[in-house]
């Protein structure tokens, strides 16, 4: 499975503030055979169910409101009205409503825009059919995904993620060591096994970390890591 994802953050493994027992997804995206793509291999799981179309942002927008879906899968790149701007307009009339961003490209120029509009998840259209079920499973339990390659490019051409903390914030050489790897998408289990400490270790750091930057989620956490990058 070619995604990257954050480790739980106390929210229990149930659909959340779902009141069906299946995911309810609005698909937006410009192409119509994208659309019909990704219904077609949606509708094979029958704990997802598809509950409109939108090819605009402005059609997304609607529909969120009419219908609160779980998730959105949304494209980024979209004429008039684009995936960062819909998202926003989403999180308004929608709050609820989880949102994953498809990209046709392992491109970097939106995925900061797609998290601080409120994204939980960014993924390369190139994701196969059980990869991207699975994102939308981990987004209803209050976890993000991104695709591997791209979230590791990502930190790659930042350097250190941390380099300009405000002064006031002082965090031990281990957090940023820590943090680094939540922003990459590693769980808690492979930044035990890769800064070799035990999965307790790194949840203490993990909560240290909410504590010192205010921040109440690893979305957040995230979110804030890249803001002050």
């Amino acid at each position: 499975m070619n995604i990257a994802q954050s480790s739980k953050n106390g929210v229990s493994g149930k659909l959340m503030a779902s009141t069906h027992s299946y995911i309810s997804v609005l698909l937006v995206d410009d192409h119509e055979i994208v659309r019909s793509g990704l219904k077609r291999f949606l509708s094979t799981d029958n704990s997802i169910h598809v509950v409109a179309e939108a090819s605009t942002g402005s059609e997304a927008v609607a529909f969120a409101e009419m219908y609160k879906p779980d998730v959105a899968l949304i494209d980024v790149n979209m004429p008039i009205m684009d995936g960062i701007a819909t998202t926003k307009r989403i999180r308004i009339v929608s709050p609820k409503t989880r949102i994953i961003m498809l990209s046709a490209h392992n491109d970097s120029s939106y995925f900061d825009s797609a998290i601080r509009a409120g994204a939980q998840g960014y993924l390369t259209k190139e994701i196969d059919i059980k990869g991207l079920v699975e994102a939308l499973r981990l987004v209803m339990k209050g976890e993000r995904v991104f695709s591997k390659g791209f979230s590791e490019s990502i930190v790659t051409s930042r350097g250190e993620a941390l380099k300009s903390l405000p002064p006031d914030i002082q965090l031990t050489k281990r957090e940023q060591e820590v943090l680094e790897l939540v922003v990459k998408g590693m769980t808690s289990l492979e930044i035990a096994e890769k800064l070799s400490i035990s999965s307790r270790t790194v949840e203490t750091h993990r909560f240290n970390l909410l504590n010192k930057l205010g921040v109440k989620n690893t979305a957040d956490l995230v979110r804030f890591a890249l803001s002050n990058s």
